[in-house]
């Protein structure tokens, strides 16, 4: 038969042969009273194991009650020294969510900061290329202006036109004559 002691295992020869060395071959006591003792141990071990639990149990209750009476005197504390805690709490949970709407707005606003940035850019680069576009045309309504002009003096007097003509090149001839010299 195995015997459990300590969760060790150990049979009726062995306990013969351990009790014979502990006892002494002169009082050796007989195999049923040597399982009453183990019987008796294993029981003790198991009162005593039980006896830890409720010890444990009643440890973790007494925490549990030293930690509430040590709320309830921080409270009282509070209240004596004028602070309202259930108060503080309740601005400090108002506090974290100012925060966090301000961090949601900033988010958002840095987002419509970041789109109207791109739309002012475009914006430049689109008033540069009118600025060039009008420019241009301004230069063709004047070149127009300037050949309406020049039209309409070769309608009313198409001689007046080859006079101007002729002595322009009268002019270069003349130049010309002098860079020869």
């Amino acid at each position: 038969m195995l015997h459990n002691t300590n969760n060790v295992y150990v049979t009726d020869q062995e306990i013969d042969i351990e009790t014979k060395k502990i006892l002494g071959s002169e009082n050796i006591i007989s195999k049923n009273q040597l399982k009453e003792a183990h019987v008796r141990i294993t029981n003790l071990q198991n009162e005593l194991k039980n006896k830890e639990e409720l010890f444990y149990d009643r440890e973790r209750e007494l925490k549990i009650e030293i930690d509430k009476m040590r709320a309830a005197k921080t409270h009282i504390e509070a209240l004596y020294g004028g602070i309202d805690l259930d108060n503080m709490k309740k601005q400090d949970e108002e506090l974290k969510k100012v925060q966090q709407t301000l961090e949601n707005n900033k988010v958002k606003y840095e987002s419509e900061i970041k789109d109207l940035k791109a739309k002012l850019n475009w914006y430049v680069e689109n008033q540069d290329s009118l600025a060039t576009m009008d420019e241009k045309l301004k230069e063709k309504d004047r070149t127009i202006k300037k050949l309406e002009e020049d039209l309409n003096k070769l309608m009313i007097d198409p001689n007046n036109l080859l006079e101007d003509r002729d002595r322009h090149i009268k002019r270069e001839m003349n130049n010309d004559k002098k860079r020869i010299k």
